[in-house]
């Protein structure tokens, strides 16, 4: 939520929310029109090459297999880095001394990529087991978490929804955008198990 709270604020995270599932919505009734007409695995590289015209049918599809494959890198690097700042975070709530940030989230990326290399090259029968245990686990949480804010949490204003904030730096538009990254992150649906397929 970081991104959405100093770029817009609260506002901009609820208007952003909408807008963000508005297009979630579109891509997703334009990929299901897809796979009415061509139902396969692997759907991305055949509709591309299906739907694109003789001349250009080639040169799309190796794009789109391109650009699958950086989306992946891309999910990757995104989701160990949100999981090597929150275990900064948490560190640094026990020990209020421990100094986050620079080498400390590096070396701990660099250690996730191991043990996550390590894991699919000699324990892979594992992973559909840390799968279902990274399922089981997120739902619980949601709950625990859900409950425990539901509780503890102080209580504002229905007006604190509506309120601003642009302590970024950025200009008006150029903030709304950086702070749509929040939502757009939210609906990609990656988890830290997720890992362990890519």
């Amino acid at each position: 939520m970081y991104f959405a709270l100093i770029n817009g604020g609260p506002v901009a995270f609820l208007f952003n929310f909408i807008l963000v599932s508005i297009g979630v919505l579109a891509q997703a009734a334009c990929l299901a029109e897809c796979a009415s007409i061509l139902p396969i695995a692997g759907a991305q590289y055949y509709w591309t090459f299906y739907f694109s015209t003789p001349k250009f049918r080639l040169f799309l599809t190796w794009i789109q297999g391109w650009a699958t494959w950086l989306g992946y890198v891309a999910t990757l690097a995104s989701s160990i880095n949100n999981v090597a700042v929150t275990l900064e975070s948490t560190i640094q709530l026990q020990y209020p001394e421990y100094e986050s940030g620079g080498w400390h989230t590096t070396l701990i990326v660099m250690a996730g990529l191991l043990v996550l290399t390590v894991v699919n090259v000699w324990f892979f029968r594992a992973v559909p087991w840390l799968e279902l245990a990274g399922g089981i686990l997120n739902i619980a949480f949601f709950f625990i978490t859900f409950v425990a804010l539901w509780v503890m949490s102080p209580r504002n204003s229905p007006s604190f929804i509506m309120t601003t904030n642009n302590t970024s730096g950025w200009d008006n538009f150029t903030s709304w955008n950086v702070g749509m990254l929040t939502q757009v992150w939210a609906f990609i649906g990656k988890h830290p198990s997720g890992w362990m397929t890519h």
